[in-house]
């Protein structure tokens, strides 16, 4: 088969034509007002303003198709021959130089995308601050060096179902705002309301719903550390989280005074619970019970 420059088949390029044409469509169904959608030496830039009028500045980067395996990642540089990176730290320092050409072109994010074969289907959104791609490619790094170097073309997970590069992808998640992330509030026509007595029948196809969002970053360091520190034990009632797929411990990291009320992302606040405790310490009648329990246990652990 005919292959275009880059060993890339134009199956394969047509697919991306069609993911970038398919961005600004993601961006406005995630709220976003689109200024503006421009090509720069082969870099695509889309200028948009969320609802709040936060405008960002989004370098599209997307994603390899997802195959019989599933997995998709985003290959965010393949450079020739003489700039090939040999290790973890030339290839960092690859993909910080990208960021920063991405940023001199007026961008302040990157947009990692990814699609179904056909393109029929987005399967992640993932917009991310360019400032964080070093301490990204450091964390995914630290999970599995060889398959964020991915030979000489370094990369980053956006879908992935189970091992290494589902800890990557939450790695990404870690630093993004999730475009796809659906909302969970549901809306109710008038004229539906006679209707609620009735069975409810449900959808056969459900509708995929898009919002913005604002995350606050958290320190995975800290994150890490209070995982190690429970050794897979739920640090109030004490009880072993249930075993992964990957054969870990599940426990979850709670700020005891979440972020929203302006609680610190340090090892005093933040404590692993198994998932029964940590949804009682959201919606639980004795949550502030709770709350306090938690900071008399972390009083003892953190001196």
């Amino acid at each position: 088969m005919e292959k275009t420059p880059y060993s890339r088949t134009p199956a394969s390029a047509g697919r991306e034509k069609l993911m970038r044409l398919e961005a600004p469509f993601v961006l406005r169904r995630a709220g976003y007002e689109v200024l503006s959608d421009r090509f720069s030496r082969g870099m695509q830039f889309i200028t948009a303003r969320s609802n709040i009028g936060k405008e960002v500045t989004a370098w599209v980067k997307c994603a390899w198709h997802p195959g019989s395996h599933g997995h998709c990642a985003v290959q965010l540089d393949f450079p020739p021959p003489d700039k090939r990176p040999t290790n973890d730290e030339d290839a960092i320092k690859l993909i910080v130089e990208k960021a920063l050409r991405a940023s001199s072109r007026g961008a302040s994010d990157v947009l990692l995308l990814a699609a179904d074969e056909k393109v029929t289907c987005i399967l992640a959104a993932y917009l991310m601050p360019l400032d964080q791609m070093e301490a990204v490619m450091r964390k995914a790094m630290a999970v599995d060096h060889r398959l964020v170097r991915n030979g000489h073309s370094p990369s980053l997970y956006v879908v992935a179902h189970h091992g290494a590069r589902a800890e990557i992808v939450n790695v990404v998640r870690q630093y993004s705002c999730d475009l796809l992330r659906i909302i969970p509030t549901p809306i109710f026509d008038d004229d539906a309301i006679d209707d609620l007595s009735a069975t409810p029948r449900g959808q056969e196809q459900p509708t995929r719903l898009t919002t913005n969002c604002q995350r606050f970053r958290r320190d995975l360091e800290i994150r890490e550390y209070v995982l190690n520190r429970a050794n897979g034990h739920c640090e109030l009632c004490g009880k072993l989280g249930f075993v992964t797929s990957t054969g870990d411990q599940y426990l979850e990291a709670h700020h005891i005074i979440s972020l929203a009320k302006q609680g610190p992302d340090t090892l005093g606040n933040v404590i692993a619970l198994c998932p029964e405790h940590h949804r009682q310490a959201h919606y639980g009648a004795d949550a502030k019970e709770l709350e306090a329990k938690m900071l008399h246990i972390l009083d003892e652990k953190v001196k």
